[in-house]
This record gives structure tokens, sequence and C-alpha cells, in this order.
């Protein structure tokens, strides 16, 4: 008895359904196989897709477009394609290829145990530490210009009379060398010949920082009017929810210190002297951090002026 029955059609299946790979690694090497030797010449079509970029974060059996067909000579029972990665510099998150087997010729069938292979690139990039600075060297007119804001607080003066920012020569402690001096930073001065007795009580809010983890932060503070009359609270805040809208809400603000004249003096610092006070924060979100300035201007207490510099937050 002969057997007439024709032979089953090969299914093709790749040999695996997943490999996690280093960005570094360059390239790698896909396996197709098949359930019987092909017996004619046939095609097979294998489409691309995923988070990754065909043409820039890789290619595949030498094309940057997908899909890509490939002959499967007679006689085969298995075959390869190569991928090849874009080992690049930039800092990403892990991204996927994902390859589907999506059409085939010359009586070779799709197999259904593993008709898709899953490639997951891994980024070989040390990400960066935060790292944030403002000396305000770029601003010239306005801290807004560095994405500053000014909340008026419980201020009954007139908005003009906050945190500004100055230029004058030889004043503001250079940010990576606090022992020299540059021309660049912030102020508050105000007599009461100007507008006469009231509330100062204003912040200054930097822009918001992109970055979660454990964190130095850090100012440079500074007061000029002598202890007599400078009565001022000056505090450093930062806040995970503050939204940003330009109102105070003291709910919104973990207080980090207040100084004043007094207790700046008590540890050593001179009037027009400067001290970098530093503090450790753990964030789980976006941030911000803020100086807020709060004095009861009156007969007795008639001048104050305080400057600031150098906010920074670096990541440990």
């Amino acid at each position: 008895i002969l057997n007439d029955d024709a032979a089953p059609n090969p299914l093709a299946n790749f040999d695996s359904s997943s490999v996690t790979v280093s960005e570094g690694d360059g390239s790698l090497t896909a396996m197709l196989t098949f359930s019987e030797t092909t017996t004619v010449e046939s095609t097979i079509e294998i489409t691309a897709s995923g988070t990754a970029t065909l043409g820039t974060d890789y290619t595949y059996d030498s094309s940057t477009t997908s899909p890509v067909t490939i002959t499967v000579p007679v006689g085969t029972n298995s075959l390869s394609f190569d991928i090849d990665i874009t080992d690049d510099s930039d800092t990403e998150e892990d991204e996927t290829i994902i390859f589907d087997l999506t059409a085939v010729t010359g009586g070779l069938e799709i197999g259904n145990s593993t008709p898709q292979f899953t490639v997951t690139i891994t980024d070989n990039d040390e990400i960066a530490a935060f790292s944030y600075q403002e000396s305000f060297e770029t601003v010239t007119a306005d801290i807004s210009e560095v994405g500053y804001q000014t909340l008026l607080i419980n201020q009954t003066l007139p908005e003009g009379n906050v945190i500004k920012y100055i230029n004058r020569a030889d004043t503001f402690p250079v940010i990576n060398d606090p022992s020299q001096l540059t021309a660049n930073g912030l102020q508050i001065f105000y007599n009461i010949s100007s507008d006469g007795e009231g509330v100062i009580d204003n912040m200054i809010v930097t822009p918001v920082l992109e970055a979660t983890g454990d964190f130095k932060v850090s100012y440079d503070v500074s007061y000029v009017t002598g202890k007599a009359k400078n009565i001022a609270d000056v505090t450093f805040y930062w806040s995970e929810t503050y939204d940003g809208s330009g109102n105070f809400d003291s709910a919104q603000w973990n207080e980090l210190e207040t100084v004043t004249a007094n207790s700046l003096d008590a540890e050593g610092v001179e009037r027009t002297g400067w001290s970098r006070r530093e503090f450790n924060i753990t964030t789980t979100s976006n941030f911000y951090l803020a100086i807020r300035i709060n004095q009861t201007m009156s007969a007795s207490n008639d001048v104050v002026q305080w400057r600031w510099d150098n906010l920074q937050a670096q990541q440990q």
C-alpha cells in the first residue's frame, strides 16, 4: 500500500519567546525553526513593533523598515536573522522589540507555539545624578527669568517690597568657591521712610525640580542690617505638594530652618558675612525650594536688609 497523503506543511516558530539584552551587547541572533524540512522555496514575513524605534535603536536583517521578508531555501529546518542594537549615550528606560511572524508562502504555516519573539533592551548608560544650581548669574532684571515665583503671604506693605535680584560688584559668594565674590544675587531692602510702617512677608520659590530621592539642599544667606533693628525671620522650605499656583498654603511646605540676625551672630556670622546652610531631604516626587522673610516694620525697627544666593539641590 502506497501512502499518497501529502506531507504536512512545515510550521514556523521562533525557538524562544523572549530575551533580554544590554544596549551595549551590540547584536543578537533570532532563530526560527520549522516542524518539517522545507521541500520548496518559501518566504516568511517578519514584522517588528514595540517601544524601541526601528532605524534608531535597532535594525533587523540589515533593514530599517518593517516588515522584512526572508527567503527560505529548499531543505531548510531552521534559519536565523541578526538584530543590531544601537549603543547610544541617551539615558533611557527599558525598550522592547516585538517580532511577529505575519505571512508565509511556499507551503509554510505560522505555528502557534512561539510565533512572537520579544527582545527587551536594557540601558547601559549611567543615570547622571540630578543637580540644581542657581547663582542668578544669567539674570538681567528679574528672577522670573530663571523660573522663580514671588509669593506675598501676610504682607501689608506694597508688593514692590520683596526679595529681588540685584547686581552689585563683589557682594555675593561664588557658588563653587564661597571665598570669592561676584556681583549677582538676591536682596531685600526696606526703610519705613519709603512706604511707612507695616509687614514684610514674602517668599521666593524655585522652579519645580523634577527628580526624586535623597538630596542635599542649600542656600547662602547674609544679614546686612544690624541686630538692633533687624528682627526678621528668614525661613527655608521645601515642598512636594505646592501646586505652582502662586498662593501660599503653610500645609504644603516643610520648614527646614528659620534664622535671624541674632541666631547667625550667635554662630559667629558677622554682619554682611555669608553662611551656607545645608540640609538633607528625601523626596518621592518633584519638589520646590523656597525662602521666606517676615518682619514687622515700625519706628523702632525701621530698616531691614538681607541678601541670598546660590540655591542648590544635589542628588546623593
